[in-house]
């Protein structure tokens, strides 16, 4: 693997961390992806944002967020001052415990599959924000501070649970502001919606952790006790796409991740992204992007 993999990438061993990072300069600009969603607040406005999709500056004082899906990386503008920022990285079932047919805290996250949003927060608002990050972050160092005879205890699990709570709290925020602005979002605002974006959520976190098995629509059908036409169904509503259509993307982009920042062979990459076989996998990547994963990594790495 090559050194710079991890050059960029920041470690969050928890299912729930926070940093706030002040830097010269952002991580590596090179595209990768997260296992888990991350919510990007940024204090400076001098940072630029990449995704294989679009480029654009982060005003400061935004939220930025980004789903596992999303290819990206963070540059630097300069203009003599630092990076200031929050990173919030969480694992969804810290926040799908909290769901219900009718609320569904990830829609945010659901509203562009395949790219960030970007959300100016209000100037009134500002500081409740704010101080929302720097609990949460003063929170995470008490935990990382703990005895490793403490982690996981009754008090632990309860800082825990109480980070996930302030987490789905401030998701509420988010969702009700975005539901409540139209130009945010064009889709439909009905209690069905609702139900389906919830149990979309569950089966998108499902294909996140199973990508690399033999997924098949029977198989999700089956764990989500659904039919196959309300499985199509109901992608369709909220995410504009087939569940094939999301598998297919999950499998690009982290075999993209992995063409970029790591030095394994095509052959190892179609196993670790789900597929049977390497021809099989070279044959769809190039059907995907218009060029084979070997032309990829090259033209990425240049």
């Amino acid at each position: 693997m090559r050194e710079e993999y991890w050059r960029y990438r920041e470690y969050f061993p928890s299912v729930l961390d926070v940093q706030h990072k002040v830097t010269p300069y952002t991580e590596k600009s090179t595209f990768h992806l997260h296992s888990q969603m991350e919510i990007i607040y940024t204090i400076s406005g001098n940072e630029i944002f990449f995704s294989e999709q679009s480029v654009f500056r982060i005003p400061a004082h935004s939220l930025l967020l980004l789903n596992s899906m999303t290819l990206h990386y963070l540059a630097y503008f300069d203009d003599g001052e630092d990076c200031d920022r929050y990173v919030l990285y969480f694992a969804p079932e810290v926040i799908l415990r909290f769901n219900t047919p009718e609320i569904n805290l990830l829609d945010c996250f659901l509203r562009k599959a395949n790219d960030g949003l970007l959300i100016r927060v209000p100037q009134q608002e500002r500081r409740q924000v704010q101080d929302f990050f720097e609990e949460l972050t003063q929170m995470c160092e008490r935990r990382k501070q703990r005895p490793e005879s403490e982690k996981f205890d009754l008090i632990d699990r309860l800082d825990l649970l109480t980070m996930s709570l302030n987490l789905g709290k401030f998701l509420s925020q988010i969702n009700r502001f975005l539901y409540l602005s139209k130009e945010n979002d064009d889709r439909p605002k009905t209690i069905t919606f609702k139900e389906h974006s919830s149990l979309v959520a569950e089966i998108c976190a499902y294909i996140d952790k199973h990508y690399t098995e033999p997924l098949s629509m029977d198989l999700i059908t089956k764990e989500f006790s659904i039919s196959r036409t309300q499985l199509y169904t109901i992608f369709k509503e909220v995410l504009r796409m087939s569940v094939n259509d999301y598998l297919l993307l999950v499998r690009m982009n982290k075999a993209k991740d992995l063409l970029i920042n790591t030095d394994y062979s095509i052959e190892i990459i179609s196993q670790m992204t789900g597929y049977g076989s390497s021809s099989s996998f070279c044959r769809t990547f190039k059907n995907r992007t218009g060029e084979g994963p070997t032309e990829y990594r090259k033209r990425q790495r240049r």
